[in-house]
């Protein structure tokens, strides 16, 4: 990961204040500044808890619009994954023990889905991601409502053939597949480009920089791959639980500034990037 200023949150202890940054003054998504403004987690809190805290960041309302699309993100998507690796919640007795799990059969060279399960968390038998490619104004293509990525599985426990062996003991691996929960790749590049603007805010400053990204993550354009995008190649494991960088990246006569963006980079997932100014 490359970019002039880096950070890492330590996997081993996703909690903990480590960095509290000054309090900005206005809302960093709208930029009102005659309202009462509330404390920012750069990274959602149900992630890195109290990791990084950007103070006078958000109004009332893109709190909101920025906190549903968080939740959306944080249950849906990865609550499975967040509950077996202990990630922090404010609801401990409210945490799940148990989640939906989907059963699609391989019909005709198409997945079909077969059957809606009930699994423990210690059953879990993997988790979904989303492979980016280069975000599209870094080439100079136009702004589209089209993903540009692919939707991939990784499977925790190979050898039970990606599904605890009591709900199907003569489950053929070929035949079968798993999904836990639902994955919306929109909103999961809304608090990716959440994260970065909120990054390059506490670093860099606030209005020093034309940002680009705050009306995706309000939810009023859809145009997501053309400010967020990936390495397609995904790096080897890294210890650290997130990694964030900054750097200035010069195409088309612009320079951009853009966050790399690296969660669970212990369990060898993407990195992505944004672009989430121009300098």
């Amino acid at each position: 990961m490359t970019g002039n200023r880096i950070v890492f949150i330590d996997s081993s202890n996703f909690s903990g204040p480590s960095k509290r940054y000054a309090p900005v003054g206005t809302c960093i998504y709208c930029g009102t500044s005659t309202t009462r403004l509330g404390l920012e987690h750069v990274v959602p809190f149900g992630l890195a808890g109290n990791a990084l805290l950007l103070p006078g960041a958000s109004c009332k309302n893109c709190e909101a619009i920025t906190g549903g699309n968080e939740q959306a993100v944080l249950r849906q998507m990865l609550g499975p994954l967040r509950v077996l690796l202990g990630l922090p919640t404010r609801n401990k007795k409210d945490r799940p023990v148990e989640f939906p799990l989907y059963l699609d059969k391989l019909k005709g060279g198409v997945w079909t889905p077969e059957e809606k399960l009930v699994a423990q968390t210690h059953e879990l038998p993997g988790f979904a991601y989303l492979r980016l490619r280069r975000a599209g104004i870094l080439d100079g293509k136009p702004a589209s409502g089209i993903i540009d990525g692919q939707l991939e599985y990784r499977h925790l426990n190979p050898k039970e053939m990606f599904i605890p062996q009591r709900f199907k003991p003569d489950m053929k691996a070929d035949e079968y597949r798993t999904r836990v929960g639902v994955f919306n790749p929109e909103k999961f590049g809304k608090m990716l480009a959440k994260i970065a603007h909120a990054y390059a805010t506490a670093e860099v400053g606030f209005g020093l920089f034309r940002p680009l990204v705050t009306d995706f993550i309000l939810g009023k354009v859809n145009t997501m791959s053309h400010w967020v995008g990936g390495d397609w190649k995904i790096p080897p494991a890294h210890p650290a639980a997130f990694q964030l960088a900054i750097e200035n990246v010069s195409t088309g006569g612009y320079r951009y500034l853009v966050v790399n963006v690296r969660l669970f980079s212990f369990l060898e997932l993407p990195q992505y990037h944004v672009v989430v100014g121009e300098v």
